[in-house]
């Protein structure tokens, strides 16, 4: 039985679509924005290109997590995760805010870990929880062909038997003989840091 099948999905999914609950930890102001290092730096400076966090906290692309738009051009950075549900807007469109006046819960928590995303990041075809349920728990999800190599046990299986870890599909770096890591991937990362659309970009192979 792989990931996605049978019972094993739909008790999946009742525990995806709970609530998010993500205990925020900022001990910055209000008015200013915490880096993952403690750091804090003034609120506008977060996602405006410039890294003003001496860890990159503020300007992080490419990574899995709560992708957050900002500015009249959208440029969309990764906010960190003590300041999702921490009731004050970062995002365009109060998209962090995960419970709106109207009690519907904006956010999802991934299966494992702590991490959250927003509701338009779910079943996008885009991975943004380092587990990849945000993606692999869908009924409909461009993402399936990648999804059925999931194995219980965070692992996704390549050919020859040979499995690697979660967070080594859709990196950029070719770690499957097979290339089925990065292959199915519609947005990923590549070795510049730019997100580019599958099979056009240009791609590591891990050093064996």
């Amino acid at each position: 039985m792989n990931f996605i099948q049978g019972r094993t999905k739909a008790v999946f999914l009742v525990y995806f679509i709970g609530v998010c609950a993500v205990t925020a930890n900022v001990l910055c102001p209000p008015d200013q924005f915490q880096c993952n290092s403690g750091q804090c730096i003034a609120l506008k400076s977060f996602c405006d290109s410039v890294e003003d966090c001496l860890d990159g906290s503020d300007e992080v692309r490419h990574l899995a997590g709560f992708k957050c738009p900002v500015g009249t051009n959208r440029r969309t950075c990764v906010l960190p995760q003590h300041h999702v549900t921490d009731n004050v807007t970062q995002c365009n469109d109060d998209l962090d805010i995960c419970v709106g006046n109207n009690g519907i819960n904006r956010c999802n928590k991934c299966l494992t870990g702590n991490t959250s995303v927003s509701n338009i990041q779910l079943c996008d075809g885009i991975f943004d929880c380092p587990d990849l349920s945000d993606e692999c728990l869908c009924d409909v999800t461009e993402a399936i062909i990648v999804c059925n190599r999931l194995e219980l046990g965070s692992l996704f299986k390549c050919d020859k038997q040979k499995s690697i870890f979660l967070h080594q599909v859709c990196d950029g770096v070719l770690d499957c003989a097979d290339f089925s890591d990065e292959l199915h991937c519609r947005k990923t990362k590549g070795v510049s840091g730019t997100t580019q659309t599958k099979l056009s970009m240009p791609l590591r192979v891990m050093d064996k």
